[in-house]
């Protein structure tokens, strides 16, 4: 497998990923308010698939709507966390062809509390992106914290 490294830390990203964004929350939002809020079995399966086979970089994000599954992948694949590279990403927000997506109003921190509990991992470490450019410091030290 590929990988890239990250210059600062040395740590190693696997350079191909299981994403589980459009597909997977185009999926879950177009269900029902109840059936939303229930865990999505096959994407549960296709990441313990995806683990098992050897992609050991994970990808998701708040907006995706999808972190309880990757964490419930990650506990029934059985592979170790620490040997698994996981990208998670905050949703402030935006405006698109005039609809308004309202994201975390309650900022990065909240986002980064928040996916720690819904994937039940214990810690985040990692990649964990931002996608509000005003916000970007605030990231970075909340990404150097978390290594530390």
């Amino acid at each position: 497998m590929k990988y890239f490294t990250v210059p600062i830390t040395g740590d190693k990203i696997p350079a191909v990923g299981f994403g589980s964004g459009t597909k997977w929350q185009i999926r879950k939002r177009g269900r029902d308010e109840v059936e939303r809020k229930l865990v999505d079995e096959e994407l549960v399966n296709a990441i313990k698939t995806a683990l098992i086979s050897g992609f050991l970089h994970l990808d998701t994000a708040e907006f995706y709507t999808t972190r309880e599954e990757i964490g419930l992948g990650i506990k029934e694949s059985g592979i170790p966390r620490e040997k698994i590279w996981l990208t998670d990403k905050y949703d402030p927000g935006w405006i698109d062809g005039g609809i308004v997506y309202v994201g975390n109003q309650n900022g990065p921190y909240d986002s980064l509390v928040n996916g720690l509990k819904e994937m039940e991992l214990g810690y985040h470490g990692d990649k964990w992106k931002n996608y509000k450019k005003k916000d970007m410091l605030k990231t970075l030290e909340f990404q150097i914290l978390m290594l530390k």
